[in-house]
């Protein structure tokens, strides 16, 4: 059976040949292949953002920051994860405790799984969901 997680291409034979999206995150995927998938995610209708162990961001998409009003330099590779969670606390993202506190638990902590709707201040509800990765990363589409 084939991998769920792996994308199918052509070998040099005309055979087809599958690629561990494994390889995407961990840069040793051809660039085209790696463009293209940026391409895609870049025109769904979910906001995506990746980000690994070191709790920074690694790919970031086109509607994400449209989501949250993001400039591409504000989102890109290498940015920390606090800095992403403090620009929504400045789009008005209401919590219960100090944004400082808010952004200490949410860096410190091991990702785990996890949904919930963030409230703005501007009456928007954004559904918030958090998908761990092996390398202690996460992925919030």
């Amino acid at each position: 059976m084939a991998d769920p997680r792996a994308a199918g291409s052509r070998g040099s034979g005309g055979e087809p040949e599958m690629t561990n999206i494994n390889q995407f995150a961990t840069g040793s995927a051809p660039a085209d292949q790696t463009r293209l998938i940026e391409e895609a995610l870049n025109h769904i209708s979910l906001g995506i953002v990746v980000f690994n162990g070191k709790r920074e961001v690694v790919f970031c998409n086109a509607r994400y920051q449209e989501i949250y009003g993001l400039a591409p330099e504000q989102v890109k590779p290498g940015t920390p994860t606090s800095a992403l969670i403090r620009y929504r606390l400045n789009l008005g993202l209401k919590v219960e405790e100090t944004p400082e506190d808010y952004i200490w638990e949410r860096v410190r902590k091991p990702v785990v799984e996890t949904s919930s709707v963030h409230e703005f201040a501007d009456g928007r509800l954004i559904r918030y969901t958090l998908h761990p990765l092996a390398d202690g990363g996460g992925i919030h589409p």
